[in-house]
């Protein structure tokens, strides 16, 4: 968590230029995560944890967002593979904030499965996230989101930040910091406006 407050005060004090339009909310977002399991699953980090998330929102209408989120870690513990997988959508709302911020609330039905050797357990629940996105600079965009999620026999809260730079008006490449009960990571992503 010290990493992502210093990551987030270095962005912002060195950005004086603001952004002439806010953050677009009609994107696809992939990204390599590199993770790190707290001491209750210590035996996975020997496995070098590793994996994907791909997620976006789309404007339905004008201030109505669509949410979809897919992630799925792998990891190998003595020659045998396992992988958590978790899937949410849902729909949210947006809100102007400024000319380059904007504050989004979104919920709906969530799903995780982890799968060791041949057995899987799947759980199924809801979600509820708050995003607020900083177009700081036409070229920097910051973005911090918590995501709580509630299953039947677990609840957990992700506290996330990400940094990207934009190469074009719809390409950016960034990286972020995720932090749960659970797992640390570090996110390489693209992001993809459309």
């Amino acid at each position: 968590m010290k990493k992502l407050l210093v990551i987030i005060s270095i962005l912002t004090l060195a950005t004086t230029t603001f952004a002439d339009e806010g953050p677009s909310w009609d994107f696809v977002s992939l990204s390599y995560v590199d993770a790190k399991a707290d001491t209750k699953l210590a035996i996975i980090n020997d496995s070098n944890p590793d994996g994907f998330e791909l997620k976006g929102f789309w404007t339905a209408q004008e201030d109505i967002l669509i949410y979809a989120d897919y992630f799925r870690l792998n990891y190998d513990i003595s020659g045998t593979e396992g992988d958590i997988n978790s899937q949410s959508v849902g729909i949210g709302y947006k809100f102007e904030v400024s000319s380059d911020a904007d504050f989004a609330l979104a919920t709906g039905f969530s799903q995780r499965e982890v799968c060791y050797s041949l057995s899987c357990n799947g759980e199924r629940g809801y979600f509820a996230l708050a995003n607020i996105r900083y177009k700081l600079t036409d070229k920097i965009e910051l973005s911090f989101m918590t995501n709580y999620i509630h299953l039947p026999d677990d609840s957990d809260t992700a506290f996330s930040a990400d940094a990207a730079y934009y190469f074009t008006s719809d390409f950016s490449l960034g990286l972020g910091l995720s932090t749960t009960d659970e797992f640390d990571t570090i996110n390489i992503l693209a992001n993809f406006n459309f």
